[in-house]
């Protein structure tokens, strides 16, 4: 099942107040908070030693903005008697989304602290509602809501501000060519990453070689020869505004010379006898598929066992440093690929791109996904939006994702599930509901269970779906109960 945050709702908690609705215009630049005020129970503390979060909540388009932040201060009786320090070493974490700051002693009932000087950054699009700053402290696992919401409201201002650049830059050669990777900025409206490259003697051309999607963070530059020096500089594009350069970066490519311990490792494998070669092969073959399955960043997650049995199955893959992300967002892109790769599982594809035109405006032949979305649209498992285009860089939502993969299970099977499909397991969810019958099939199949809210269970359609739980319902549907 797929967990959410609890909200706490207990007698003994402190509380997270700020005053005041705050509503922010879409695309203005920056705002500073209201004055946070957080107060310790007056009946059985909870606020102990360790750590204060300040999060803001996943459901509006806002971060903190960190340079404007730099002045923040604190204030009140838990300053006074020692308990936090008046300006604090704080730290930044999911994705600037949190502010932590550290508690030096358990605070005493009724003592309360007053966080100024926060600034917030990004209002890239209009809320559908309004939503709560939350409070953790360590301890506990219980959340604490604002007693007021935060909200991004329409407006006619256009957006005029620049992403930032790409962090922690790497360029090395590989056998296959240059691998670059680098860190995305934590901009929310974040589109692409634009690669300019320069051949010498000549200089980098302004236009870019090469535009990788937000959240690839990974490009390796295969037109490359022994001894060419190279140089790259990246920067970012939010759809609109596009940031500035990023330093220069100069490498000579030299392919990677084989150690030599292989070559003795190889003569040692002809020497033995033909059944203790395959024993040493399948031996060899089994060690590769751990590390490559092996994430760093999944250990304990309840995605764990989905996420590396589809990786064994090259369904799904993590990045160059190990980890998988199992909580971070999927594009339409990402998710057209992966339900491409379930695909070619069952089904024989020749290079059906070829000899397509793009249905969408906004798919082209030099798109890395091209031929998977194209695929799947031949198969009649992907349909765009109404406005004739793919939208492959916007997230996915549960909804669509779910929609797209039912939509494979039916055209692999050749069989359709009735129109007339009905279900009362999720809360949230109503036959009027464009996503109804999708919904509904995969609830009744046992594919998805959803989350528990209020004491029912709800689906959360529009939130956007994470990469693990995008594993997981591929595997409930396609690996579970196999497509023969």
């Amino acid at each position: 099942m797929i967990s959410m945050i609890t909200l706490s709702a207990a007698y003994a908690s402190p509380t997270i107040n700020s005053g005041i609705i705050q509503r922010f215009d879409e695309n203005q630049t920056s705002e500073q908070l209201r004055d946070i005020t957080i107060t310790e129970s007056n009946s059985e503390p909870v606020i102990t030693e360790g750590e204060l979060r300040i999060t803001l909540p996943d459901s509006i388009e806002v971060l903190f903005n960190i340079s404007l932040s730099e002045g923040v201060l604190l204030s009140g009786t838990a300053v006074d008697s020692g308990k936090i320090d008046a300006s604090p070493v704080y730290s930044w974490d999911d994705g600037d989304k949190s502010i932590v700051f550290p508690v030096l002693e358990d605070f005493e009932a009724g003592e309360y602290v007053v966080i100024k000087n926060l600034f917030v950054e990004g209002f890239n699009s209009p809320s559908s509602a309004s939503d709560h700053i939350l409070l953790t402290v360590s301890g506990s696992d219980e959340s604490y809501e604002d007693e007021y919401t935060l909200s991004i409201s329409s407006s006619t201002i256009e957006d005029t501000r620049e992403p930032d650049l790409p962090s922690d830059i790497s360029i090395i050669s590989t056998e296959s060519g240059v691998e670059i990777t680098w860190s995305d900025p934590t901009d929310l409206d974040l589109d692409a990453i634009e690669i300019l490259r320069g051949l010498s003697p000549g200089p980098v051309d302004g236009n870019y070689y090469a535009r990788v999607l937000a959240g690839e963070e990974y490009y390796i530059d295969t037109a490359v020869e022994e001894g060419d020096e190279l140089t790259y500089i990246l920067r970012t594009f939010d759809g609109q505004n596009t940031s500035e350069n990023s330093e220069s970066f100069t490498v000579t490519y030299n392919v990677p010379v084989e150690e030599e311990i292989v070559e003795e490792e190889e003569e040692v494998i002809e020497e033995e006898e033909e059944v203790v070669e395959e024993e040493v092969v399948e031996e060899e073959e089994e060690e590769v598929i751990v590390v490559t399955v092996d994430f760093d960043d999944l250990d304990g997650h309840w995605g764990e066992d989905a996420v590396e049995e589809l990786a064994a199955e090259s369904i799904v893959e993590g990045d160059p440093d190990g980890s998988f992300r199992p909580d971070d967002s999927l594009n339409r892109a990402e998710a057209a690929t992966l339900m491409a790769r379930v695909m070619y599982e069952w089904v024989e594809f020749e290079a059906l791109a070829a000899d397509y035109e793009s249905p969408f405006s906004d798919l082209s032949d030099e798109d890395w996904y091209f031929e998977d979305v194209i695929n799947l649209y031949s198969y009649g498992a992907v349909d765009g939006n109404p406005d004739g285009t793919f939208a492959p860089a916007n997230n996915i939502n549960r909804a669509e994702f779910l929609q797209l993969a039912v939509n494979l299970y039916e055209a692999l099977n050749e069989e359709l599930y009735s129109d007339d499909v009905s279900t009362d397991y999720f809360s949230d969810i109503v036959s009027s509901d464009w996503y109804y019958r999708a919904v509904a099939v995969a609830a009744n199949e046992g594919w998805v269970q959803g989350s528990e809210c209020d004491g029912e269970a709800c689906f959360m359609p529009a939130n956007e779906i994470t990469r693990a739980e995008a594993a997981q319902i591929l595997h409930n549907i396609f690996y579970g109960s196999l497509v023969e």
